[in-house]
């Protein structure tokens, strides 16, 4: 059984087209098991949001990107919830690896479903540079889909 923790940087492949979103879509559907971070949610709703407002994306067009993200996540994604374990297990990954917040809440959720899960295989996806060197060093195997 494959897991694939999924971050903010990869989601948003999903429902905007920029480089990577087809290795982002071909991983989504070869996974078991897709998980995200709660704050994923908000991360890419904001991203599709803003860049709707910036680029003057129709209203319709972010509609439907953000019905798709709701489905999707609804239908087809678990949820780490971003609880006091999280949190704090947050801030040692900030402090660990000097990571922005969001980054720090990546890993320490990416982590807790690798702990949780150690004999299946598991991939954490992502786009973000520091957070996959940070994931990697941390002993998770890690795809970049723009690279």
């Amino acid at each position: 059984m494959s897991t694939l923790f999924v971050d903010s940087s990869a989601l948003l492949k999903r429902y905007r087209k920029e480089a990577g979103t087809e290795r982002v879509s071909e991983l989504l559907e070869g996974s078991d098991r897709l998980v995200i971070a709660r704050l994923a949610l908000v991360e890419v709703s904001s991203a599709l949001v803003r860049r709707a407002r910036t680029t003057g994306v129709p209203a319709g067009e972010l509609q439907t990107a953000i019905a798709e993200l709701d489905d999707e996540v609804a239908e087809s994604f678990d949820i780490v919830e971003l609880d006091e374990l999280v949190m704090d297990r947050a801030v040692a990954m900030a402090r660990q690896y000097a990571l922005r917040g969001a980054d720090a809440i990546q890993l320490a959720c990416a982590l807790l479903i690798h702990e949780q899960i150690q004999q299946s295989e598991f991939l954490l996806l992502s786009s973000d540079t520091e957070l996959n060197a940070a994931a990697l060093a941390a002993g998770i195997k890690v795809e970049n889909p723009t690279a």
